[in-house]
C-alpha cells in the first residue's frame, strides 16, 4: 500500500503507478586518436512523475483523506494551482507499508522524502473517468542556493562576517509570532533571505496592509516568491522600509556629498549654524535663511547693507547662539 503526501495534502486516491527518473549531466567528447570518452559530471535533477484520480463528488470507500473528511476535486486543483503560481518548494512523501491485520497497524517498508517544486501538472476530463478527474503531475527535485554576502568594515579594512541570502539551507519555520519593533520586509529578509518576499507573505497570510502587523500576531511561513511593492502600497511602504533599514546592522561605508559653488559660500559664511529664535520653530541660519529675513527688513523700511552688516557680527561673535533682533 502507498501514500502519497505533496506538502501537508494527502492524495485521496494513490496513483497506479509512478516513474521516477534520476538524471545525470554527463557528457561525451571525442579525443584524437582516442575516440568517444565519457565526462563524468555531477547528478542531475530527480523527477518523479505520475497520474491521479480526483473524486469530483463521489466519497469512495477506498479513497483517504487525513482529516477523514471527503474533499472534493477542486480542493485539490486550488492546492496544485497556489504550488505552481507561488512557486513554494515542498516535501514530497511516498510511504511504503503492509497493513498487518492482527495487530491493525501500518508497518512501513520504504520511505521517499525529497524537497520538489511542481513543474506542470494537466488535468484531464474525459468520458472514461467520468464523473471523476484525472490529473497528470510531474515534480521535480528542488536545491536549495544562495549568494554569499560578505560585509566589509571600511574603518579596518577586515571582512566582519558573512551570510547567505536568497535560498539558504537553514530551515523555514512553519509559522513566525510578531515580536515588538518587527516589520513584514524584515521577517521576510531575516527567515526567507529576501525583504522584497514581504508582499507575497502578506497575501499568504491575507495581510491587505503590509505595513500594519501586530506584535503577538501569528504568521504563516512559506518559501514564496520575491515581488515588487503594488503600486497602491508602495507609497504607504516607504516609512515601513525606512524603519526596516534602520534595524538592520549598519555598515562602515564611505559618503561622498556633493557642494555647489553658492552652497560653498554659504559654508564658508556659515561655519557655526546660529538658530533664530523669534521664528515658531528653530531653522538654522542659511543663506536662504538670509534673503528671507532680508525681504522682512526691506518691508519694514530697513537697508540691506545694516541687515548683512547685523548678521556678519553674529557670525564674528562665537559666543552668540540666535538672533532676537529680527521678527517676522
Amino acid at each position: 500500500m502507498y501514500d502519497f503526501y505533496m506538502g501537508k495534502v494527502l492524495l485521496p486516491i494513490s496513483p497506479s503507478k509512478m516513474q521516477t527518473v534520476i538524471n545525470n549531466q554527463n557528457k561525451t567528447i571525442n579525443l584524437m586518436n582516442e575516440g568517444e570518452v565519457n565526462l563524468v559530471k555531477e547528478p542531475g535533477l530527480t523527477t518523479f512523475k505520475f497520474d491521479i484520480i480526483l473524486p469530483l463528488y463521489t466519497n469512495y470507500p477506498f479513497a483517504r483523506y487525513k482529516s477523514g473528511i471527503f474533499q472534493p476535486a477542486g480542493y485539490y486543483l486550488a492546492y496544485f494551482e497556489k504550488l505552481k503560481v507561488n512557486g513554494t518548494p515542498f516535501e514530497f512523501i511516498v510511504n511504503r507499508f503492509k497493513y498487518d491485520p492482527s495487530t491493525k497497524a501500518k508497518q512501513n517498508i520504504m520511505k521517499t522524502n525529497m524537497r520538489v517544486v511542481l513543474e506542470n501538472y494537466t488535468v484531464i476530463e474525459s468520458v472514461d473517468n467520468a464523473p471523476d478527474i484525472e490529473v497528470s503531475i510531474d515534480l521535480k527535485e528542488y536545491i536549495k542556493y544562495g549568494t554569499i554576502v560578505k560585509e566589509i568594515d571600511t574603518k579596518t579594512n577586515t571582512v566582519k562576517n558573512s551570510v547567505v541570502n536568497g535560498a539558504t539551507n537553514k530551515t523555514i519555520p512553519n509559522t513566525y509570532t510578531v515580536k515588538k519593533g518587527d516589520t513584514l520586509w524584515a521577517i521576510a529578509k531575516k527567515l526567507l533571505g529576501d525583504g522584497a518576499k514581504c508582499w507575497n507573505l502578506a497575501k499568504l497570510n491575507n495581510i491587505s496592509n503590509p505595513n500594519r502587523i501586530r506584535p503577538g500576531q501569528v504568521l504563516k511561513i512559506q518559501d514564496v516568491k520575491a515581488t515588487t511593492a503594488p503600486a497602491s502600497t508602495a507609497a504607504k511602504s516607504t516609512s515601513t522600509n525606512n524603519t526596516a533599514a534602520k534595524s538592520t546592522p549598519t555598515k562602515s561605508t564611505t559618503t561622498v556629498k556633493t557642494i555647489t559653488p553658492s552652497a560653498a559660500k554659504a559654508n564658508a559664511l556659515l561655519k557655526n549654524p546660529f538658530l533664530i529664535s523669534s521664528y515658531d520653530r528653530q531653522i538654522p541660519l542659511t543663506e536662504g535663511t538670509l534673503d528671507r529675513l532680508r525681504k522682512v527688513e526691506a518691508k519694514n523700511n530697513k537697508s540691506a547693507s545694516t541687515f548683512d552688516d547685523a548678521v556678519q557680527k553674529i557670525i564674528n561673535n562665537r559666543n552668540k547662539t540666535s538672533v532676537k533682533r529680527f521678527r517676522r
